[in-house]
């Protein structure tokens, strides 16, 4: 990209200009050169952690709700969780439903394996069919596609399982766990959901009090948004429900605030292009943005397999650390990206009314009155938090964010 740009990139320590075509291909082979040492002790590892699984020694240790570590003591018995796992169990031979089990465990104040509140019917039903519980690890339930992404792909028989019996002590006996399996069959029904009907501001609202998203609700013509883990139970959120009017208020408060200074401008061809600027840099933006985190990953990635390769544990660690730094704010970054991505439709009518011969020689306000459409807000607000039912915070295309109050009448 920047020899595109005719820009030079000289390399000090390694003697390298890339204006220079023997100093390119000196790049080009070190780049080469590095990617098949990651793929050389990718494949190194993977196969001693296959020979490992086929002679059945101990499965890797992951956090579970009724076991813990204690030092070098892995799939330690956790009495307190170990009760709440066996509850889960007693209540589902009971016929009571995974969501049924989900209320009475929010109702009662257990805590998960993450140390919140919050139960859901899916969760429960994850409890129920791990066989962790009665003393059993089934290995490689997923693994990595590439050595450069290290993407975790749920395996569906691509790679070979390996199932190690009497592993740990279990806390479910194997009579009530297959009869618990029967019972969550017996529930079990065909999906035949329709695919789930999107709006413009579904997933775009969050609750400020608890971080759920809010749901869409619509009754007898009047649209309300309530917080999701209300829904399940009062005592996870307490936030009340939103109605759509208000968040629309929101939206058209923040967008006159956001481009005040031009309300009195009679619009041209430089004020249209000024506007214009956030809605077209955004997609470049992000490539650059997801770019530079790719090339500092993979530069970690490499000074990580030569420190591996010359036994320096010191650097390594050091190493580790800053690699998961990267990916954490990569993870992070995703998310907003991919929040941008699906709202490219909304930036490209925006642009294309924008760009229209139709709005030149009109006042800022007349656009603004025009543009406070959904259609059209959804260009530039990306996340609307609910702080309480008039306190709002908006969050621009740009990750800029601000708040919006609304007075009450």
């Amino acid at each position: 990209m920047l020899k595109e740009h005719g820009v030079r990139l000289i390399f000090e320590k390694e003697d390298i200009d890339t204006a220079s075509m023997q100093s390119e291909f000196i790049l080009t082979m070190m780049a080469a050169v590095a990617q098949e040492e990651s793929r050389s002790i990718s494949e190194n590892v993977k196969w001693a952690n296959t020979k490992r699984l086929e002679r059945g020694e101990e499965a890797r240790f992951t956090r579970l709700l009724g076991y813990i570590q204690k030092g070098d003591r892995k799939w330690v018995v956790q009495p307190e969780e170990a009760s709440i796992v066996k509850e889960a169990f007693e209540l589902c031979l009971q016929e009571k439903s995974p969501a049924e089990i989900a209320r009475i465990f929010v109702q009662k104040g257990y805590k998960t394996a993450k140390g919140n509140k919050e139960w859901s019917g899916t969760a429960i039903r994850e409890i129920l069919r791990n066989n962790n519980y009665i003393g059993e690890v089934l290995s490689q339930k997923s693994y990595s596609k590439d050595h450069l992404s290290h993407k975790s792909t749920r395996n569906r028989g691509e790679k070979s399982q390996y199932l190690i019996e009497d592993h740990h002590e279990g806390i479910i006996d194997k009579q009530t766990f297959k009869t618990a399996q029967l019972m969550l069959k017996k529930r079990a029904k065909p999906n035949k959901r329709r695919d789930k009907k999107q709006y413009p501001l579904s997933s775009r609202i969050v609750c400020g009090k608890c971080g759920g998203n809010l749901q869409r609700f619509e009754c007898r013509g009047v649209v309300t948004w309530r917080c999701g883990k209300r829904i399940k139970s009062k005592e996870l959120c307490d936030m009340e429900g939103i109605r759509e009017e208000t968040i629309m208020a929101v939206m058209e408060a923040a967008l006159d605030n956001k481009f005040e200074s031009l309300t009195g401008e009679v619009l041209n061809s430089r004020t249209i292009q000024k506007i214009l600027r956030e809605l077209k840099n955004v997609d470049a933006k992000s490539d650059i943005e997801y770019n530079q985190l790719r090339v500092d990953l993979e530069s970690i990635l490499h000074e990580e397999n030569i420190a591996i390769l010359n036994g320096t544990d010191e650097a390594l660690d050091e190493l580790k650390a800053r690699r998961v730094q990267i990916e954490s704010e990569l993870k992070e970054k995703e998310d907003w990206w991919k929040l941008l991505d699906a709202d490219f439709t909304y930036r490209m009518s925006s642009i294309a009314k924008l760009e229209s011969s139709s709005i030149i020689k009109k006042s800022m306000g007349q656009l603004l009155d025009e543009l406070k459409n959904i259609e059209y807000l959804r260009a530039w607000v990306v996340r609307v938090k609910a702080v309480s039912p008039i306190l709002f915070s908006i969050t621009w295309v740009t990750g800029e964010e601000i708040e919006v109050e609304l007075l009450e009448e």
